[in-house]
């Protein structure tokens, strides 16, 4: 099987209503980490700073414990 018909399968796999939300997140996880390094400008980066910060003063955060249990760490 070439790469080409490997990345296909894949596709088709992610996009069967079957994948349930659990593996689907496990699927995201794995690609993100092991993406090639994103390259952001110095104003994406502070921009995202500013909104962490904003989430932890609003209280919008989610506990390491939680994340774990969700995503089986």
């Amino acid at each position: 099987m070439t790469v080409l018909e490997r990345k296909a399968h894949l596709v088709k796999t992610i996009l069967d209503d079957s994948l349930d939300e659990d593996m689907l997140a496990k699927v995201e996880i794995f690609v993100y980490m092991h993406k090639r390094p994103c390259q952001y400008t110095v104003e994406e980066v502070r921009k995202g700073i500013r909104k962490s910060i904003e989430d932890v003063e609003a209280n919008r955060i989610t506990s390491y414990e939680d994340v774990a249990k969700r995503y089986s760490l």
